[in-house]
């Protein structure tokens, strides 16, 4: 019994000397979401940081006192200032940019043998389309709706849960396409790859072009052999992903480890590019250019991002 009580201690002190050294509080997003898994890719170079699960879009309310991070899409960050001016809130004043986090790209999957007969984006502006948009993918409805508003689409919006309920609705032709916005490549994407042959054949990953879209997103491509169903070079947009804080309430203790945070970052990012899965095509091409990021940075970030 002595000896079994020795342990408990032990184990109790080995915990408490973990948080302790926890002082920046990272909100992730769902247990294994891509932002959690950067999020414990951050927490793998600094015990400083202690990595929180939240449910669904994160409300900008968790980062207020100081010394807590999250990842955001830079339209959803804009949404959240546009929602302010409507309602005469503040979420969004004390908001700064710590660093970039990579690119999300915009993925449109429908099927070459769709009723509607989809093959290019603008067909998205026809009546009566039901477009998905996946709710486990944070970001994911507000880019669909800023594409939708900036282009003149009409399609129909339909929600669902994950891309395996995406593609039944697909299948099922209950849907006509569906959005993904993720840092490629997704993994429920690829696991689409071990789906019987007559399937990936009749899937299709297309375009996103419109000149509308200009500006306000960043032109990309997802090459060809990304997915095994998708052996072809895919024009589409990325948003920027950005390492945010609140400022209302930091001390000159939470700057100073947020900084060591952020240094610890920039110094390991070869070691974390040897990740697997998208966090390691995140880490491989993070630089620290915010010349297209129309947002109050963090005083942080030019320090770092030029030492």
């Amino acid at each position: 019994m002595k000896i079994f009580r020795f342990s408990i201690i032990i184990y109790i002190a080995f915990i408490c000397s973990i948080t302790a050294n926890a002082q920046i509080s990272f909100y992730a997003g769902a247990s294994n979401s891509p932002s959690y898994l950067l999020a414990k890719d951050v927490q793998s170079v600094s015990d400083l940081v202690q990595v929180e699960t939240t449910l669904g879009q994160m409300s900008l309310d968790a980062l207020i006192g100081g010394g807590n991070i999250s990842i955001l899409q830079h339209d959803v960050l804009q949404k959240y200032s546009l929602e302010d001016m409507m309602k005469g809130t503040n979420l969004t004043q004390n908001i700064r940019i710590l660093m970039p986090m990579g690119n999300r790209e915009i993925h449109l999957v429908t099927r070459r043998k769709s009723p509607k007969k989809i093959s290019a984006f603008k067909h998205l502006k026809e009546e009566g389309i039901k477009v998905a948009v996946i709710k486990e993918s944070r970001g994911t409805s507000t880019t669909a709706d800023v594409l939708k508003q900036l282009t003149s689409a009409r399609w129909i919006t339909v929600f669902a849960d994950n891309v395996n309920d995406a593609m039944k609705k697909l299948l099922k032709n209950d849907i006509d396409a569906f959005f993904y916005v993720g840092t490629p490549p997704v993994s429920s994407l690829q696991k689409l790859g071990k789906l019987p042959l007559p399937i990936q054949k009749d899937l299709l990953l297309l375009s996103v072009e419109d000149p509308a879209l200009v500006g306000s997103y960043q032109k990309a491509t997802i090459p060809k052999g990304t997915y095994k169903w998708a052996n072809y070079d895919v024009n589409t947009y990325a948003v920027k992903n950005l390492l945010i804080t609140n400022t209302e309430g930091e001390t000159e203790e939470i700057r100073n480890d947020l900084e060591k945070v952020m240094r610890a970052i920039k110094n390991n990012r070869a070691k974390l590019a040897t990740k697997t899965g998208a966090q390691k095509h995140v880490w491989k091409k993070m630089n620290f250019d915010y010349s297209d990021v129309n947002w109050d940075l963090h005083p942080l970030a030019k320090k770092i991002g030029t030492n």
